[in-house]
């Protein structure tokens, strides 16, 4: 057995549609580390943290700028 001690490192992207599931857009696509999460979604920017450190980033959809936060 081999064992791996690099976190993986992973992308999610947050998409919109219609109510039927067509229409998809991707708004954005977040790259996370190993322990990273989405705080909040909200229509005009997402919430998250990259690595479970507590270092929080907003990413806003029409300007597609990361701005870091406090909690």
């Amino acid at each position: 057995m081999k064992y791996d001690s690099k976190p993986s490192n992973r992308k999610i992207s947050i998409k919109t549609s219609s109510y039927t599931g067509s229409n998809q857009k991707t708004l954005c696509t977040i790259k996370m580390e190993n322990g990273g999460a989405i705080l909040d979604i909200k229509s005009s920017y997402v919430k998250y943290d990259k690595k479970f450190k507590e270092n929080y980033y907003k990413y806003y959809y029409s300007s597609r700028k990361i701005v870091k936060v406090k909690q």
